[in-house]
């Protein structure tokens, strides 16, 4: 999609020129792309500003010209005029009447969408949430588990339920009762939530706020600093490592924060793999699926620096697929295993430890890895592939666990079939949600033999690369601890 393209639906939009299918076309980019939910924003603040310096003063507005009415009124006699204002007056009040007693969805301007749901986490509630869904301005209830709301100026809110809340804008909401826990960056200093006891309103922060069933708040501050506006009182300034209780009849006091009676935000952990650029000095092996974490292994292949007019993505090096052959041992055999399908290379990662620091975590796995190839006529093979697949047991069995289809707990792949332009570097990307008795999980990078006419002896590949390969975690958010 072209910036253009955004900006025009943008600004169809807010001026409620927008048709359907572009509509739908809208909500689709900000619910997918975090730079055009940054461009909404923007176009949002435009208009506002827009809107409030064309509300000029009356003594700026030119004399209006007299209509035609106003010309031949001195043409009626008075009497009449006043009868025909009295008609006048009746006339709209029949007309406010059959107005107001038409159906609320004749009445109801077109919904303003505010934010997107991120990570979900035993979610109940009346309403059936997905990730990635857009959320319009209103109430939003949940009876248990955690939704996590990523608004459209970049402040993020994780819910616990019991909760209800009601979205006003995208740096407004009211929160009724339960739990909240909201990172707010510069970006979107300002953003307030509204209690029944007070109103909070961010500094560009880190806070928590717990409203409970009586209409008591307590507010807690991670990082930064917030104001605190309660009835009849002075506006209080919390910084970080405190927190605010205000009871029902108003009564303010401050304690130390606690940052473990909220949910906790997502953590992202990048980069877990061994070499993931293919950098000259760290060898990959040819053994087969590896048995530890630590190292590339599988079929023939080798880091190499630029050559055949391809240069590395990232670095000094990048991995070449040779053979779809692997040898079948790392202690000195040379016998071979043939696979004819495709050449392989594998990494083990242990996610034991990972887990033990978060036995209650939940994670999502993204794996995502750059291809090239040399063009070498009608008969060059051009796919590639990456796969993630989550096991429960110890890694130094790795490859019994890949040959039995059974102990696999999940497993995704996906690819993409490459240009001739050795110039340009093509992504694949896979994502996958990690069941919770995981113990470790095999990354798999792949280039596939779809043209299979490579006679035996022959090189199976012209020459085909990978680098640049990423794998993050993403622990979903963590319930607060009591």
């Amino acid at each position: 999609m072209e910036d253009k393209r955004l900006t025009r639906l943008l600004d169809e939009h807010f001026d409620g020129t927008l048709k359907p299918a572009e509509r739908l076309e809208l909500e689709t980019l900000l619910r997918e792309s975090e730079q055009a939910r940054t461009d909404f924003w923007a176009h949002a603040q435009l208009h506002g500003d827009l809107h409030g310096a064309l509300r000029l003063p009356a003594a700026a507005t030119p004399e209006p010209r007299p209509t035609p009415l106003q010309r031949w009124r001195h043409l009626i006699p008075h009497p009449a005029r006043r009868i025909l204002a009295h008609a006048a007056v009746v006339a709209a009040c029949l007309a406010f009447v059959w107005w107001a007693r038409q159906p609320t969805a004749q009445k109801q301007s077109e919904p303003v969408y505010v934010a997107v749901i991120g990570h979900l986490n035993g979610i109940t509630g009346p309403e059936n949430f997905q990730p990635g869904q857009a959320i319009a301005t209103g109430e939003l209830e949940i009876k248990s588990g955690l939704l996590e709301l990523k608004f459209f100026n970049a402040a993020t809110v994780i819910l616990q339920g019991p909760a209800r809340l009601e979205l006003r804008s995208m740096d407004r909401l009211v929160l009724h009762h339960g739990r909240l826990a909201a990172r707010v960056p510069e970006s979107a200093i300002g953003f307030t939530v509204e209690t029944p006891a007070g109103k909070i309103i961010d500094l560009g922060t880190e806070f928590g706020i717990n409203v409970r069933a009586d209409g008591s708040m307590e507010t807690h501050v991670f990082e930064g600093e917030i104001e605190v506006a309660l009835p009849r009182q002075s506006t209080r300034r919390l910084t970080a490592g405190t927190a605010l209780n205000v009871s029902t009849e108003g009564t303010a006091r401050e304690t130390p924060a606690n940052p473990a009676q909220f949910p906790r935000s997502v953590a992202q952990l990048d980069q877990l793999l061994i070499n993931p650029g293919f950098e000259p000095g760290q060898p990959v092996y040819s053994y087969g699926i590896p048995h530890a974490p630590g190292r590339w292994s599988g079929d023939i292949a080798a880091i190499t620096g630029p050559e055949m007019g391809i240069q590395p993505m990232t670095g000094k090096g990048m991995l070449r697929f040779d053979r779809s052959i692997h040898l079948l041992s790392d202690q000195g055999e040379q016998d071979t295993e043939e696979s004819h399908a495709a050449s392989e290379q594998w990494q083990i990662i242990d996610l034991r430890p990972l887990k033990a620091n978060a036995p209650r975590a939940t994670f999502t796995a993204i794996a995502r890895a750059h291809f090239n190839r040399v063009d070498a006529g009608a008969t060059t093979d051009t796919r590639f592939e990456i796969g993630l697949y989550a096991y429960a047991g110890t890694p130094d069995n790795a490859h019994a666990h890949w040959e039995n289809h059974s102990r696999r707990l999940a497993g995704h792949f996906s690819g993409v079939n490459t240009d001739a332009d050795p110039a340009t570097w093509q992504p694949a990307e896979v994502r996958l949600t990690i069941p919770p008795n995981t113990d470790f999980l095999l990354l798999r990078l792949y280039a596939v033999e779809d043209i299979t006419d490579d006679h035996f002896q022959q090189t199976e590949f012209a020459g085909h690369y990978a680098d640049a390969v990423q794998l993050t975690l993403q622990r979903a958010p963590l319930p607060a601890m009591r």
